[in-house]
Order: structure tokens, then sequence, then C-alpha cells
């Protein structure tokens, strides 16, 4: 009895990968010897759904109709959105399906001696979809190109989908197919498929379960990671296709989703997840608000009240210790604060951000706590061992020298940092704060007015303006 697999193999996507052309797929057809009168050959649209433009080569496109006929080389069909069209071979072994947002082009409808059809298609966008039977004459050939390779079908059934980084899927429904890659080849038979990532090898054959065949779609972190943009962290099967608000995205080798991508003014992402079987499911998924968004935006209680979330979640939640560490920091209840930071050190003792926090509280206590000061700084000098290229380090070590009134070293830190990032604003109103004390008043008004330019930071700016308010004092200029 035959034994039938899931039609998806039929699957053809934009970038099939499956004949060789340099490291890819490969399945090789003999080299065909073509009569010298070739009969006219053609495909011919049987079925159209919604908007579907026909352009014959080097003629002016139009909307398609039924009956409309492909058959020189460069004539082409292209679906829209939400649009198809079926067209069938004129030698009768089945048929094409473009899917919406899809180029079909012809590359070549010849016969060969001895009466082979030899077809080859082009289809450098969208995805096509092949049903088609055994070839009855050896000598029969069809090829699907597309901007990375070549299908080939000959005496076999089998399918190829590749996503927009590159990642190739073959799979065999009947006879084998040959898949090479970085010089090593794997034979993938019925039932089977095989990945192909760029660079590497193929994997070894994996067999299909249809009954697992799904769309499904979990999703591990979806958040803002600024204004209008978000991070999302999911998994698929790796045989599926993924579009965020209509657009593919790639996926790893093994299905994993990790993009930032631009966010709809209804804060909500539009995911849909195609299997090779062409069905679809969509998924409206809700961004989560970022509380260091809220934090930067001054809206401390939203974003605590997201971090306790975070924390009631996961009690070992360093990032949301620190946010929670940042905002006690910020309504000045700097013992909290410490505490938040220090508790974060214990949990990750490299963690930067809640040393910088420390340094920021021994800063404000340096008079009445020297010792914490200078212990702070032995952390700063000592992470700056394992972390020489850290800026953050750099210039709160500058800090640390301004206060303890060490001018020069505190300068030194301070230019070094803007050589290596000019539009440091740390460092500028660190270097401000020492021109100031060096009574270098246009050089440190011109700092802090630079730094008032790169931040919209309410905190900030009324710091900076205290700053430029001494100089005005100091100098008698209100301008």
């Amino acid at each position: 009895m035959r034994k039938f697999y899931p039609h998806w193999f039929w699957l053809l996507s934009p970038s099939l990968l499956a004949a060789s052309l340099g490291s890819t797929a490969a399945i090789a057809a003999p080299d065909i010897t073509l009569p010298s009168s070739r009969p006219t050959r053609w495909l011919e649209l049987r079925q159209i759904q919604s908007q579907v433009t026909y352009q014959p080569v080097q003629r002016t496109p139009r909307s398609a109709k039924l009956g409309d006929r492909l058959r020189a080389v460069g004539d082409k069909i292209t679906t829209a959105k939400k649009s198809s069209a079926t067209l069938i071979f004129d030698d009768g072994i089945g048929s094409v399906r473009a899917i919406e947002d899809t180029i079909l082009q012809v590359k070549r409808l010849q016969i060969a001696n001895g009466g082979g059809r030899i077809t080859v298609l082009a289809v450098p966008r969208g995805i096509a979809r092949l049903q088609v039977r055994r070839f009855n004459n050896p000598n029969s050939q069809l090829q699907i190109e597309t901007p990375a390779g070549v299908a080939g079908v000959r005496g076999t059934t089998f399918g190829v989908s590749v996503t927009p980084d590159g990642k190739t899927v073959i799979a065999t429904e009947e006879g084998s197919v040959t898949a090479t890659a970085q010089g090593e080849t794997v034979t993938v038979n019925p039932g089977y498929y095989s990945v192909i990532v760029p660079g590497k090898a193929p994997t070894t054959p994996i067999l299909v379960v249809p009954d697992k065949l799904c769309a499904c779609l979990q999703v591990a972190r979806l958040e803002e990671v600024e204004a209008g943009k978000a991070r999302i962290v999911a998994q698929v099967e790796p045989y599926n296709t993924v579009f965020i608000e209509g657009e593919a995205v790639t996926t790893s080798a093994g299905g994993r989703l990790d993009q930032v991508v631009s966010v709809p003014n209804s804060n909500s992402l539009s995911v849909v997840v195609r299997t090779p079987l062409g069905e679809d499911k969509t998924f409206d998924l809700k961004v989560s608000p970022n509380p260091w968004l809220l934090y930067r935006q001054a809206k401390f209680d939203e974003a605590e009240q997201l971090f306790r979330q975070q924390l009631q979640e996961n009690t070992s939640n360093a990032d949301a210790l620190l946010g929670l560490g940042y905002i006690a920091y910020r309504r000045n209840d700097l013992p909290l604060a410490q505490q938040r930071f220090e508790q974060v050190l214990k949990l990750a003792p490299n963690y930067v951000d809640a040393q910088i926090g420390l340094a920021r509280i021994a800063l404000r206590q340096a008079d009445k706590d020297p010792e914490f000061l200078t212990r702070v700084e032995q952390i700063l000098e000592k992470q700056r061992q394992v972390q020489p290229d850290n800026l953050d380090i750099l210039v709160f070590l500058g800090y640390i020298a301004e206060r303890q009134k060490n001018l020069p070293l505190a300068q030194q830190r301070f230019e070094q940092a803007l050589q290596r990032e000019p539009n440091n604003i740390d460092a500028a109103i660190g270097l401000g704060i020492v021109k100031l004390n060096q009574e270098q008043f246009v050089e440190a008004k011109n700092l802090f007015e630079k730094a008032a330019q790169q931040t919209d930071d309410p905190v900030r700016l009324q710091e900076i303006q205290n700053y430029l308010q001494q100089i005005k004092e100091k100098t008698g200029d209100d301008r």
C-alpha cells in the first residue's frame, strides 16, 4: 500500500535552496539535449483570489484574468497581500500556487529530445506551493530558482522552506533528496527533514510527526526596550516561519526567535506563525511596559509597581532589586537604596550598575562618611581590573577623585571618558564641576549647557541648572 505523507512537503518558499549553488543543498538532474524545433509551452492561470498582477515580458503589467498564460522567459505574475493564484502546467503534471506577496516568473519552458519537458521557474519573493506527479519521461525536469539557489524535482516529492536569513528546511515525502553544505552531504528519506543554517553543515535528518505539526508560539519575553520598540523572545517549531506585523523575521536553526521590533500605537504585536503546510495562526500579544523606561521618565510609582511584580515572580531578580534601589535613591531614601544595591551585589558581585549606585550614595555622604567613599572606590578599582573598558567605572572614579579634592586626577578621568564617548553626559557634568572648582567658568558653562542638550531627565536638568546658577552667582553674568 502506498504510504502517504503530509501535504506540506510540497511547500516551496522565497529563498528555496535544494540544488547546489556554492555550499547550498543539492538536488541534481542530468543535462538535457534540446531538439532544434521547440513547440510552444505555457503555464495557465486557473484560479485567482483578490489582487494578482500579470506581466508578460517587456509589456505593461495589468490585472490578471483566468486563462492568462506565462509563455516567454521573463513572463511573471505577482500576488498582493491576502491574494493568491493557481497555474497549471501544459503537460498535465500538476499545478503551482503562488501564495500572497509572491513573484512567480518563467526562466525556461522547453521540450528536450525524447519528449522530456524542461520547466524552470523563479520565485524571487514569497511562497510557491507545487503539486506534481512523478515524471513519466526520464528526461523531464522541473526546477524552482530563488535568490539563494535551486530546487529540482525529478522522480521525487519534497519541500524546501527558507526564512529571510537563509535558514533552510528540506523535507522529503517520496524518494530521497540529498542536502549538501560545507562539504558534507546527508540523505533525507521519506518522512524526514533536515535544517541547513548558512555557513554550517546540514543537520542529521529529523523524523516529522504529522500530528505534531503546529503553529505553536511560546513567548518567554515581550517588553519595551525604548519608546516604540519592543524585544520579543519566543520559541517556534524549527520548520515554521514567523511574521511580525506582516514582515517575515528570522529564527535560529532550533526555532528560537529573538528580535527587537517596532510596536504600533496599540502597544500590541500581531505575530503570525506559518507551518510548512501553509496554515497560519495569529497571536495578538500585549507588550509589557518596561519599568526602566518609566523610571527614566520619572514615573517612579509606576516603575516601582512593575519592579515589585517582577520581584514577586522571582525573589532573586537582581534587575528588579536594582530598580527599587534607584527609585529609593531618587526619593532620597539613601539607607534603603544602599540596602537594595548591596542585595544586588550579593546576588551578582560584578553588577556594575549596583556598584555605581553605591558610588552615588557614597559621594553624597562623603563629608560625614569618607570611609564609605574609600570602600566604594576600592570596589570600583577592583572591578576596573575586570572591565578596563567600562566607561561608567572610569567616570565615577573621576567623581570620587573630585570629592577627594584630587582635581587633576578627576579631570584626567573625565577627559579620557569624553575622548572615548564625546556625548557621555556624566563625564561632561563631572568635567564641568572640575572646571567650576578651578574657576574656569566659561569652559564649565559650555560643558553644562552641552550636557543639558543631551537629556530630558527633569532631575538631571535641575542638577545642571543648579551648577549654571552657581556660575551666574560667581561671575555676575545673567546671560
